[in-house]
């Protein structure tokens, strides 16, 4: 082989290589904009579900309040709600996706906050026990401040990603 079809050879081949490297690296980026997207669509879901699960506990609440229901019937309705939210703490466990660590663990953190404050409110119902209902609304008042850094975090990732 003479050196005129060595270099063109060398020159192939080199172009050869880019061009693998070049799809291997738009093929990578591809593959995390789509985990990206996949995380922050179930990530949205879970919030709309907890948002809508939190409403809901809060209007059975607001009838307990009322005096529509009696202590037993509250604690009942508590009791149904907690396997409900320790579902929604674990789909969140399941997402997966390093830029997004921060938001989820967050989020985790407020669900389970909630949960547990409605652990203490039940167990202030069943014994009217006033620590236990101070320590409910501190874990309420956790799980907003939970939920709001997890908004933060989700929102400095998209924001970041966006540029």
């Amino acid at each position: 082989m003479n050196q005129k079809q060595r270099r063109r050879v060398i020159t192939f081949t080199v172009i050869g290589i880019a061009a693998v490297v070049v799809i291997a690296v738009f093929s990578t980026l591809q593959h995390q904009d789509i985990a990206s997207q996949n995380f922050s669509d179930s990530y949205q879901t879970i919030v709309a579900q907890a948002r809508l699960l939190t409403q809901n506990y809060q209007k059975e609440v607001g009838k307990w309040q009322l005096k529509q229901y009696d202590n037993a019937t509250m604690i009942k309705i508590a009791n149904d709600y907690l396997p409900k939210f320790q579902h929604l703490i674990d789909a969140t466990k399941s997402l997966q996706s390093p830029k997004f660590e921060k938001a989820r663990d967050f989020y985790i953190k407020s669900l389970n906050s909630e949960m547990l404050s409605y652990m203490y409110f039940r167990n202030y119902l069943s014994n009217e026990n006033r620590s236990a209902y101070k320590q409910s609304i501190q874990l309420l008042s956790e799980s907003l401040n939970n939920e709001t850094a997890s908004f933060d975090a989700f929102r400095n990732v998209t924001n970041s990603s966006g540029k």
